[in-house]
Protein backbone atom coordinates (compact mmCIF):
# COMPACT_ATOMS: atom_id res chain seq x y z
CA UNK A 1 0.00 0.00 0.00
CA UNK A 2 1.31 3.53 -0.92
CA UNK A 3 1.97 6.04 1.58
CA UNK A 4 1.17 9.19 -0.14
CA UNK A 5 -0.33 10.30 -3.33
CA UNK A 6 0.74 11.92 -6.10
CA UNK A 7 -0.87 14.97 -8.14
CA UNK A 8 0.36 15.26 -11.26
CA UNK A 9 -0.56 19.03 -12.84
CA UNK A 10 1.09 21.69 -15.03
CA UNK A 11 2.63 25.03 -13.88
CA UNK A 12 1.42 27.19 -16.73
CA UNK A 13 2.16 30.62 -17.21
CA UNK A 14 -0.38 32.69 -19.37
CA UNK A 15 0.80 36.20 -18.69
CA UNK A 16 2.08 35.90 -15.18
CA UNK A 17 -1.38 34.59 -14.17
CA UNK A 18 0.15 31.10 -12.72
CA UNK A 19 -2.48 28.53 -13.21
CA UNK A 20 -1.98 24.87 -11.87
CA UNK A 21 -4.12 22.29 -14.22
CA UNK A 22 -4.35 19.34 -12.07
CA UNK A 23 -4.67 16.32 -14.36
CA UNK A 24 -6.33 12.70 -13.24
CA UNK A 25 -10.06 12.09 -12.05
CA UNK A 26 -11.12 14.04 -8.48
CA UNK A 27 -14.73 14.75 -7.73
CA UNK A 28 -15.44 18.17 -7.29
CA UNK A 29 -16.14 18.18 -3.60
CA UNK A 30 -12.36 17.47 -3.48
CA UNK A 31 -11.19 20.23 -5.08
CA UNK A 32 -11.10 22.99 -2.82
CA UNK A 33 -8.59 20.96 -0.29
CA UNK A 34 -6.62 19.84 -3.52
CA UNK A 35 -6.57 23.31 -4.47
CA UNK A 36 -5.28 24.83 -1.46
CA UNK A 37 -2.75 22.05 -1.00
CA UNK A 38 -1.25 22.94 -4.51
CA UNK A 39 -1.69 26.76 -3.72
CA UNK A 40 0.61 26.48 -0.16
CA UNK A 41 3.06 24.49 -2.25
CA UNK A 42 3.14 27.03 -4.94
CA UNK A 43 3.30 30.67 -3.68
CA UNK A 44 3.61 32.25 -7.17
CA UNK A 45 0.35 30.40 -8.12
CA UNK A 46 -3.07 32.45 -8.34
CA UNK A 47 -5.72 29.58 -9.33
CA UNK A 48 -5.98 25.70 -9.88
CA UNK A 49 -8.22 24.32 -12.13
CA UNK A 50 -8.67 20.40 -13.12
CA UNK A 51 -8.50 18.49 -16.22
CA UNK A 52 -11.06 15.91 -16.62
CA UNK A 53 -9.52 14.83 -20.09
CA UNK A 54 -6.85 15.66 -22.27
CA UNK A 55 -6.43 14.97 -26.15
CA UNK A 56 -4.46 16.21 -29.05
CA UNK A 57 -7.00 18.67 -30.16
CA UNK A 58 -9.88 18.91 -27.29
CA UNK A 59 -9.48 19.40 -23.23
CA UNK A 60 -12.46 19.36 -20.43
CA UNK A 61 -11.63 22.35 -18.22
CA UNK A 62 -13.45 22.63 -14.74
CA UNK A 63 -12.00 25.15 -11.83
CA UNK A 64 -11.73 24.37 -8.49
CA UNK A 65 -13.93 27.30 -7.81
CA UNK A 66 -16.37 26.87 -10.51
CA UNK A 67 -15.48 30.02 -12.13
CA UNK A 68 -14.61 31.07 -15.37
CA UNK A 69 -10.76 32.15 -15.72
CA UNK A 70 -10.11 32.80 -19.72
CA UNK A 71 -6.17 32.20 -18.67
CA UNK A 72 -7.19 28.73 -17.67
CA UNK A 73 -8.73 27.98 -20.78
CA UNK A 74 -6.20 29.11 -22.96
CA UNK A 75 -3.34 27.11 -21.02
CA UNK A 76 -5.41 24.39 -21.22
CA UNK A 77 -5.24 24.42 -25.10
CA UNK A 78 -1.75 24.47 -24.68
CA UNK A 79 -1.44 21.57 -22.62
CA UNK A 80 -3.69 19.84 -25.56
CA UNK A 81 -0.94 20.98 -28.26
CA UNK A 82 1.81 19.52 -26.23
CA UNK A 83 0.26 16.07 -26.05
CA UNK A 84 -0.37 16.43 -29.42
CA UNK A 85 3.06 17.01 -30.16
CA UNK A 86 2.54 19.09 -32.86
CA UNK A 87 4.15 22.76 -33.99
CA UNK A 88 0.48 24.37 -33.77
CA UNK A 89 -3.13 23.66 -34.07
CA UNK A 90 -6.72 24.62 -33.54
CA UNK A 91 -7.65 23.13 -30.54
CA UNK A 92 -11.35 22.62 -28.55
CA UNK A 93 -12.00 23.52 -24.86
CA UNK A 94 -14.79 22.50 -23.22
CA UNK A 95 -15.38 24.73 -19.55
CA UNK A 96 -17.74 23.55 -16.93
CA UNK A 97 -20.31 25.81 -17.03
CA UNK A 98 -20.33 26.98 -20.45
CA UNK A 99 -23.07 25.43 -22.47
CA UNK A 100 -20.79 25.58 -25.83
CA UNK A 101 -16.89 24.67 -26.62
CA UNK A 102 -14.23 27.30 -27.02
CA UNK A 103 -11.97 27.46 -30.25
CA UNK A 104 -8.33 27.74 -29.82
CA UNK A 105 -5.53 28.40 -32.14
CA UNK A 106 -2.34 28.39 -30.75
CA UNK A 107 1.59 27.71 -32.33
CA UNK A 108 4.59 26.60 -30.02
CA UNK A 109 7.06 29.54 -30.26
CA UNK A 110 9.94 27.50 -28.42
CA UNK A 111 10.53 24.59 -26.21
CA UNK A 112 6.78 24.49 -24.16
CA UNK A 113 5.79 28.22 -24.52
CA UNK A 114 3.08 28.88 -27.27
CA UNK A 115 1.36 31.89 -28.62
CA UNK A 116 -1.78 32.35 -30.31
CA UNK A 117 -5.68 33.07 -29.22
CA UNK A 118 -9.07 32.04 -28.23
CA UNK A 119 -12.55 33.33 -28.58
CA UNK A 120 -14.27 33.64 -25.44
CA UNK A 121 -18.11 33.84 -24.35
CA UNK A 122 -19.78 36.80 -25.15
CA UNK A 123 -20.90 38.68 -21.91
CA UNK A 124 -24.58 37.61 -20.94
CA UNK A 125 -24.84 41.44 -19.51
CA UNK A 126 -23.44 45.12 -19.82
CA UNK A 127 -24.93 47.03 -17.07
CA UNK A 128 -24.14 49.80 -14.50
CA UNK A 129 -24.85 49.09 -11.12
CA UNK A 130 -24.43 51.08 -7.77
CA UNK A 131 -21.99 50.09 -5.35
CA UNK A 132 -21.06 51.43 -1.97
CA UNK A 133 -17.30 52.23 -1.12
CA UNK A 134 -16.38 53.96 1.80
CA UNK A 135 -19.14 54.90 3.12
CA UNK A 136 -19.90 56.68 -0.85
CA UNK A 137 -22.23 55.48 -3.37
CA UNK A 138 -20.71 54.87 -7.08
CA UNK A 139 -21.78 53.82 -10.36
CA UNK A 140 -19.71 51.65 -11.68
CA UNK A 141 -20.02 49.48 -15.18
CA UNK A 142 -20.54 45.84 -14.69
CA UNK A 143 -19.78 43.13 -17.39
CA UNK A 144 -21.16 39.66 -16.60
CA UNK A 145 -20.03 36.18 -18.21
CA UNK A 146 -20.78 32.51 -17.62
CA UNK A 147 -19.02 32.10 -14.10
CA UNK A 148 -17.80 35.56 -13.44
CA UNK A 149 -18.74 39.21 -12.82
CA UNK A 150 -16.68 42.11 -13.61
CA UNK A 151 -16.57 45.62 -12.07
CA UNK A 152 -15.01 47.93 -13.80
CA UNK A 153 -13.56 51.36 -12.55
CA UNK A 154 -12.04 54.32 -14.41
CA UNK A 155 -11.35 56.06 -11.36
CA UNK A 156 -7.82 55.46 -8.51
CA UNK A 157 -9.55 52.88 -6.16
CA UNK A 158 -8.32 52.55 -3.04
CA UNK A 159 -6.56 48.58 -2.61
CA UNK A 160 -7.69 48.24 0.60
CA UNK A 161 -11.13 49.45 -0.10
CA UNK A 162 -11.63 47.28 -3.21
CA UNK A 163 -10.45 44.33 -0.72
CA UNK A 164 -12.80 44.68 1.99
CA UNK A 165 -15.76 45.33 -0.21
CA UNK A 166 -15.11 42.52 -3.03
CA UNK A 167 -16.59 39.83 -1.02
CA UNK A 168 -19.95 42.00 -0.67
CA UNK A 169 -20.25 43.00 -3.66
CA UNK A 170 -19.95 39.62 -5.20
CA UNK A 171 -22.48 38.41 -3.02
CA UNK A 172 -24.53 41.21 -4.06
CA UNK A 173 -24.43 40.39 -7.96
CA UNK A 174 -25.06 36.20 -6.78
CA UNK A 175 -21.76 35.85 -9.14
CA UNK A 176 -19.45 32.33 -8.42
CA UNK A 177 -16.50 35.21 -9.18
CA UNK A 178 -15.59 39.22 -9.21
CA UNK A 179 -13.35 41.05 -10.44
CA UNK A 180 -12.39 44.49 -9.82
CA UNK A 181 -10.65 46.09 -13.17
CA UNK A 182 -8.99 49.17 -12.46
CA UNK A 183 -8.74 50.89 -16.06
CA UNK A 184 -6.20 53.61 -16.74
CA UNK A 185 -7.30 53.92 -20.62
CA UNK A 186 -5.15 56.73 -21.03
CA UNK A 187 -1.88 54.82 -20.59
CA UNK A 188 -3.56 51.33 -21.37
CA UNK A 189 -3.02 49.78 -18.36
CA UNK A 190 -5.54 47.17 -16.16
CA UNK A 191 -4.94 46.27 -12.48
CA UNK A 192 -7.23 42.72 -11.73
CA UNK A 193 -8.51 42.06 -8.48
CA UNK A 194 -9.97 38.85 -8.50
CA UNK A 195 -12.11 36.82 -5.55
CA UNK A 196 -13.46 33.28 -6.00
CA UNK A 197 -16.02 32.50 -3.68
CA UNK A 198 -15.86 28.66 -3.31
CA UNK A 199 -12.51 28.43 -1.94
CA UNK A 200 -12.17 32.08 -1.13
CA UNK A 201 -9.39 33.29 -2.84
CA UNK A 202 -8.47 36.87 -3.31
CA UNK A 203 -5.43 37.97 -5.58
CA UNK A 204 -4.29 41.03 -7.02
CA UNK A 205 -3.84 38.95 -10.03
CA UNK A 206 -0.62 39.22 -12.71
CA UNK A 207 -2.81 39.21 -15.78
CA UNK A 208 -7.15 38.61 -15.96
CA UNK A 209 -7.88 37.59 -19.39
CA UNK A 210 -11.80 37.05 -18.66
CA UNK A 211 -11.39 41.54 -17.17
CA UNK A 212 -9.50 42.61 -20.39
CA UNK A 213 -12.28 41.57 -22.29
CA UNK A 214 -14.85 42.56 -20.09
CA UNK A 215 -13.32 45.86 -21.03
CA UNK A 216 -12.82 45.54 -24.20
CA UNK A 217 -16.83 44.87 -24.38
CA UNK A 218 -17.54 47.80 -22.42
CA UNK A 219 -15.76 49.66 -24.49
CA UNK A 220 -17.71 47.79 -28.04
CA UNK A 221 -20.84 48.52 -26.52
CA UNK A 222 -20.00 52.24 -26.19
CA UNK A 223 -18.22 52.72 -29.09
CA UNK A 224 -21.03 50.67 -31.24
CA UNK A 225 -19.18 48.40 -33.33
CA UNK A 226 -15.68 46.01 -33.71
CA UNK A 227 -13.08 46.77 -31.02
CA UNK A 228 -9.33 45.74 -30.05
CA UNK A 229 -7.58 46.55 -27.21
CA UNK A 230 -4.25 45.61 -25.83
CA UNK A 231 -3.62 46.06 -21.99
CA UNK A 232 -0.15 46.31 -19.80
CA UNK A 233 -1.37 44.44 -16.93
CA UNK A 234 1.83 43.34 -13.78
CA UNK A 235 2.27 39.86 -15.50
CA UNK A 236 2.73 41.52 -18.90
CA UNK A 237 0.44 42.60 -22.49
CA UNK A 238 -3.08 41.12 -23.05
CA UNK A 239 -5.11 41.71 -26.22
CA UNK A 240 -8.52 41.29 -26.69
CA UNK A 241 -10.69 42.29 -29.84
CA UNK A 242 -14.51 41.59 -30.93
CA UNK A 243 -14.69 40.95 -34.86
CA UNK A 244 -18.51 40.82 -36.38
CA UNK A 245 -19.65 40.07 -32.57
CA UNK A 246 -17.18 37.34 -31.97
CA UNK A 247 -15.04 38.27 -28.50
CA UNK A 248 -11.19 36.87 -28.96
CA UNK A 249 -8.19 36.76 -26.19
CA UNK A 250 -4.55 36.72 -27.34
CA UNK A 251 -1.90 35.63 -25.60
CA UNK A 252 0.90 33.42 -24.30
CA UNK A 253 1.35 30.59 -22.24
CA UNK A 254 4.64 28.88 -20.78
CA UNK A 255 4.36 25.44 -19.54
CA UNK A 256 6.06 22.72 -17.34
CA UNK A 257 4.83 19.50 -15.86
CA UNK A 258 5.09 18.62 -12.24
CA UNK A 259 4.57 16.60 -9.52
CA UNK A 260 3.87 17.10 -5.72
CA UNK A 261 3.56 14.15 -3.68
CA UNK A 262 0.96 14.11 -0.48
CA UNK A 263 2.19 12.45 2.85
CA UNK A 264 -0.65 9.44 3.76
CA UNK A 265 -1.81 11.75 6.83
CA UNK A 266 -2.39 14.39 4.94
CA UNK A 267 -5.03 12.48 2.47
CA UNK A 268 -7.55 12.36 4.60
CA UNK A 269 -9.49 15.69 3.92
CA UNK A 270 -9.17 14.77 0.28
Amino acid sequence: MTSEMTLVYWYADPTGNITLLVEGSYAPEQHAAIAGLLLAAEPRAEQVGFLTSVSSDKVSLRMAGDEFCGNAALSSAAVSLEASGAFSGTLTVDVFGLSGSLRADLCRSSGHCYSGCIEMPSPLEISEQVFSLSGQDHLFPVVRFPGICHILCTRPLDKASAEESIRSWCHALDAPALGIMQLDLQAGRLLPLVYVQAVDTLYWESSCASGTCAAVSWLSAKSGGDASFRFSEPGGTLGARIEQGRLYLSGTVALEKKTLSIPAERKKPL
